[in-house]
């Protein structure tokens, strides 16, 4: 192509490339790998109330103000851990996420790193979708199904009897199916069939996870009722985790992860009800297991604190909102990443279990890095 003609067509291109910049519904700008601003468009200077040429050579996170009270600031690094752009420079790969600007605008950050021949990040371009009808419509729709599950919830009260004898009744043969189930799947009457192998791990995991809901069914009734009775015994933590995270085996096998554990050595018994603290460990592995993409990694570890006993639970999960952690023991409550999964109660039940010990139950979590839960119980000794 004759040079007059390559210089027509890049000349063309750009101005496609500058009509969709000016144009496109969606805000569009560019930032230094320090994320200071170069240029936005116009959908952004509407939305932020600035203009392109007044915002560069600023820091983005200054001209839009959601960081302001935001406690990841250290002198000149301000950047939010969440920040599209900021993971996308960091990691060299493209990165969403959503975020309130103000109140009446809220948009999904889309960050996109830039590269240089030589493959270091010169840039980035932030793509921000107005997401505010979006998110409202998803407000006003599990506003509704909270209204219908407290109506529910109402109704369930008249039926409470109905449901402990339910679960009573529940309880026994799937403790029966479990145990010939293992016994089974064990060796221990003979060789299990390749083909038949998989057919009954399935059929293990699912009975673990109706007998998990019976027994929460159970305990949140004694909760209710102010009936729940504890033999408190001294208890060895390392035999009691051991014993919990067998008992999740098909679960945590049908994902894929590792399990770990490790002891401070001496450690000291609890004092505790060794059916209801295992039924705790088993709520948390649970809840660790359904927040953990396949292959990921789920760690036991205790030690003594003082005159307690502290034990850890970290997985490798999608990890909790900051704003989600003081509701996650609330009962019935399901946090925005557990869809229809559950029944809200597990982690409720658990922490009701662990203070009628005398104990402290808590989370920590960083979204998209894991989360680790921790209980404090009394030693015995």
């Amino acid at each position: 192509m004759p040079e007059r003609e390559t210089g027509e067509a890049l000349e063309n291109w750009r101005e496609h490339l500058e009509t969709l910049f000016s144009n496109l519904p969606i805000g569009i700008s560019y930032l230094t790998p320090d994320m200071r601003f170069i240029r936005i468009n116009p959908f952004l200077e509407e939305r932020l109330g600035v203009k392109s040429e007044d915002v560069k050579g600023r820091y983005c996170y200054d001209v839009n103000g959601i960081y302001k009270n935001d406690q990841n600031r250290n002198g000149r690094e301000r950047i939010c851990d969440f920040c599209g752009v900021k993971n996308a420079i960091g990691t060299g790969k493209p990165f969403k996420f959503v975020r309130h600007v103000r109140d009446d605008f809220i948009v999904e950050n889309i960050g996109v790193p830039l590269k240089g021949k030589d493959g270091r990040i010169i840039g980035a371009v932030e793509i921000v979708v107005d997401v505010t009808e979006r998110v409202r419509l998803k407000e006003q729709l599990q506003e509704q199904a909270a209204n219908l599950e407290k109506a529910v919830g109402e109704k369930m009260k008249e039926q409470d009897e109905f449901t402990a004898m339910l679960t009573h009744d529940l309880k026994t043969p799937l403790t029966s199916i479990l145990g010939y189930g293992s016994i089974i799947l064990s060796g221990e009457l003979g060789p299990v069939p390749e083909k038949q192998l998989q057919p009954l791990e399935g059929i293990l995991m699912n009975a673990q996870r109706i007998l998990g809901l019976v027994r929460n069914l159970l305990s949140a009734g004694r909760i209710k009722d102010k009936a729940l009775e504890l033999d408190r015994r001294p208890v060895k933590i390392q035999s009691l985790i051991t014993e919990a995270v067998r008992s999740m085996a098909p679960q945590i096998n049908d994902k894929n992860h590792t399990a770990s554990m490790e002891f401070e050595p001496n450690l000291p018994p609890v004092l505790a009800d060794r059916e209801h603290l295992e039924r705790v460990m088993c709520n948390l592995i649970a809840n660790a297991v359904k927040f953990t993409p396949q292959g990921g990694r789920i760690s036991f570890s205790a030690k003594r604190a003082g005159d307690f006993v502290e034990v850890r639970l970290t997985d490798s999960g999608v990890g909790i909102v900051q704003d989600e952690i003081p509701m996650l023991f609330d009962k019935y409550y399901k946090g925005a990443g557990s869809a229809s999964q559950g029944s809200g109660l597990g982690l409720y039940i658990s922490k009701a279990i662990v203070t009628a010990h005398g104990g402290t139950i808590s989370a920590e979590s960083t979204a998209g890095k894991g989360a680790t839960f921790i209980l404090n119980l009394p030693a015995a000794s």
